[in-house]
């Protein structure tokens, strides 16, 4: 929808409806200047695919997502990756329950020091390939919890 706005430094999405959108894959792909987006009025209970939906919002510094609801979705992959200014991530309200694929999630988010995914279900999931590569200031993660055959980090 917004992918490739890279010029686009301020949205009001406000009055958006979103409660019947199975797809947000590459939403906000490459919003390079956009600093803040508030997303917590998004119904988001029917979304399959967020793949890509945050990737490449090299100047995001504050991302609102406290509402989503994602127990159908199915794909994450390169969800948060490169988010190089995002100093926090409030992850907690995710529901991976029925997410396959992981891959990339997280990678290249390089400004975070911390991330808490206690609460991920992965029981589901087949590919958490490179899911926090090169996240150079990351000090400390819980992983005990994950379920996943191979885990490549």
């Amino acid at each position: 929808m917004f992918s490739d706005c890279n010029a686009l430094q301020e949205i009001n999405l406000t009055n958006l409806d979103t409660s019947n959108l199975k797809n947000m894959s590459r939403m906000f792909e490459y919003c390079s200047y956009l600093k803040e987006l508030d997303l917590s009025n998004f119904k988001t209970e029917n979304v399959e695919d967020m793949s890509r939906m945050f990737s490449s919002c090299f100047s995001l510094e504050n991302l609102k997502i406290s509402n989503f609801n994602t127990g159908k979705v199915k794909n994450m992959s390169y969800m948060f990756n490169f988010l190089l200014n995002l100093r926090n991530l409030d992850i907690s309200m995710l529901n991976t329950q029925n997410v396959n694929d992981m891959s990339h999630m997280f990678e290249d988010s390089s400004i975070l020091t911390s991330i808490d995914i206690s609460k991920f279900s992965t029981e589901n999931v087949l590919d958490m390939s490179y899911m926090f590569s090169g996240y150079s200031l990351l000090k400390k993660i819980d992983v005990s919890k994950l379920k996943q055959i191979m885990l490549k980090i």
